[in-house]
Parts: structure tokens; sequence; C-alpha cells
């Protein structure tokens, strides 16, 4: 499995054109699995894995994590649909199909398959497990976080969502993780309920991930050398980039950053 993190930031980071930002800007949050399966497709991810030299011709699939935009742009997907010159399939929650900003026209030019939380699912060998996270959406929809499995080799991806809703850690308890990517949304603020445009308490603070990390591990979920992973980064409540990567190295876990590469 190969990972590339098109985009690891929080909503509060501004947006600008790709020509504008520097290495230590932050695009909206996104991944690239194997070079054609997408995690999230924010508006910037289309722009960025073209300047990487991905080729955006290859891209099969589309899996969302909930329908804010921030996660999900219908420009970035009638772009990528555009390359593809074929139908590419994109699954999300039953709830955020009506929310994809695409219209019925549109629609069309995908394979849109509506999941539901537990009911696992197959994408390019891969058996993937929705899970309920704690991250407010609008009824019905439901906001995921993923559990990607081949052979044996296992990924947690956990962005949005505060802590691990107790229905989903049924599925996560028995599963020996190699890599899990946490929300870190928010820095060593002094209110884990801390509120701003970002929302109240759907996302997690360094604070709690200290209790998560140690939880995770004591439960037996992760393998011998399991990669932490620190991603969806707040511009206001973290300090610069070298200051949450040595607070992060200290908790056993690595930064994300835009253009970060990984193989499992």
């Amino acid at each position: 499995m190969k990972l590339l993190f098109l985009g690891t930031a929080a909503d509060d980071w501004y947006e600008k054109p790709e020509e504008e930002l520097t290495d230590t800007d932050r695009r909206r949050c996104s991944m690239l699995i194997d070079g054609h399966i997408l995690m999230d497709a924010a508006r910037s991810s289309y722009d960025f894995a073209r300047r990487l030299g991905v080729d955006t011709a290859k891209i099969t699939d589309v899996v969302i994590s909930h329908s804010h935009s921030d996660h999900l742009s219908a420009e970035a997907l009638l772009k990528f649909r555009r390359d593809a010159g074929a139908p590419i399939h994109i699954w999300c929650h039953t709830g955020a199909v009506e929310r994809l900003r695409l219209s019925e026209e549109e629609k069309q030019l995908f394979c849109i398959h509506p999941l539901t939380v537990g009911e696992r699912f197959t994408v390019s060998g891969y058996s993937v497990l929705p899970l309920a996270a704690n991250h407010g959406m609008p009824a019905p929809e439901q906001a995921l976080h993923y559990v990607w499995s081949r052979d044996d080799t296992h990924l947690f991806y956990g962005c949005d969502g505060a802590w691990i809703m107790n229905e989903s850690w049924r599925y996560l308890k028995d599963i020996p993780f190699d890599c899990m990517i946490w929300d870190a949304t928010f820095g060593d603020v002094w209110d884990p309920f801390f509120r701003s445009k970002l929302g109240d308490c759907g996302h997690n603070t360094l604070s709690m991930l200290k209790l998560l990390i140690p939880m995770v591990k004591e439960h037996g979920c992760t393998k011998e050398g399991c990669i932490h992973i620190g991603d969806h980064f707040s511009r206001q409540t973290h300090e610069d980039h070298a200051g949450t990567e040595k607070i992060l190295a200290a908790m056993g876990m690595r930064m994300a950053y835009d253009g970060m590469t990984l193989e499992l």
C-alpha cells in the first residue's frame, strides 16, 4: 500500500492558488492510495496531484469521509473525471449522496456507491470497513472513518472525528494495525472542547491523542512498529511545523505534511 498525502490542513487554512502556496502552507485534507484511489477530494487535491506528477487519468475511485466542503469538492471530482475519461467510482455514506454538489446530469458521469456503517466493501483488492466517526453532520449523513485491509496489512484513516465512538471501537479492537492516521486538528489548547469556526468537539486535540495512542497499544490492536500519524492540522491552534513535529515525536507519532509519502 502506497500513500501520498495531497493535503493535511483543517478548514481554517487559507485557500490559495497552487502557484502561490509555499512549503509552510497546507492544503485541505486528502490522500492518494496506490496512485489511483483518492481518500477525499478537496478543491486543492487535483492541482497538487498534477504538480507532484500524479497521472490523474489513472484515478478509479474516490472514498469520501464526509461532505464538508474542505473534504469534498465537486469541481475537483469533475476534473479527475475529465482526465479519467471513464466513470469514477464514488464511495460515501448513504446520507452524503445528495450532498455531493453534483447536478443530476453530472452524477451520471460517476458510479455512486452508498455506504452503510459496518458493512464492508471492496476497492481494488482492499476490504474497506466504514465506521462511524464522532464528527457532527446534518441528518441523515454520518461522517466516516475507514479501515483498509489487504492480506496482512491494515490501515486506519481517522479524519475527521474526536475520540473513537463505542460502536466503532468494537471493530477496531480486534484489528492488528500497521498504520493509524489520526485527526490531530487542535493543538495543546487549554479547553478540549475548544470552539472556533472549525466546530465544537468533533476533532481531537493533542492532549486527547496522548490518551488515545497508549489506549490502542494497551488493547493490542497495533502491531509492533505500528506507525501513528497526526493529520488535519488547524492553522490557529498549533505551533509551527518544527514545533508540532517535535511534540508529536515525543508522543511516538509522525506529523503528516503535504507531499508526504509512505509505503506499508
